[in-house]
């Protein structure tokens, strides 16, 4: 599935109030597929509930203010942590999210390179096989 495109040419935005948003609204539509997969795909209505739980859904981040980036193009940075099932994305300096609570540090591109059903996809997977590494979970 091809990356989304903006306005400037990029798959993601610069402008990090145009993170913020697309970064909540993907957030959102990763959690909703996570949502259904589970509900659909998984062999147990009991299990779904415990493959979510272990998705560690939710994202607290932070967006930091675009600073130089390769081939001059801005990078906005995103300070953020995973999980909790709440999705807060706010910009630097907003006092609802206290960044030393916070300990992943990436970029704004790879956290909105891939589209939802392709991210959603790859966390099912990942958590599928940590959780079948043992045994599968039982209902």
């Amino acid at each position: 599935m091809p990356a989304r495109s903006w306005p400037n040419g990029s798959s993601v935005p610069t402008d990090p109030d145009a993170v913020v948003a697309a970064l909540t609204k993907h957030e959102r539509a990763c959690a909703e597929l996570l949502r259904r997969t589970a509900e659909q795909v998984l062999p147990s209505p009991a299990v779904g509930p415990r493959i979510l739980d272990a998705l560690d859904q939710g994202l607290i981040a932070i967006v930091g203010n675009p600073q130089p980036g390769p081939l001059s193009r801005p990078d906005v940075s995103v300070t953020y942590r995973r999980g909790g099932g709440e999705i807060l994305v706010v910009r630097e300096g907003d006092p609802r999210v206290d960044a030393n609570q916070l300990s992943t540090y990436g970029s704004a591109d790879s956290l909105l390179r891939q589209h939802p059903t392709r991210e959603t996809a790859k966390r099912v997977l990942e958590t599928l096989l940590a959780l079948t590494a043992k045994t599968w979970p039982a209902p």
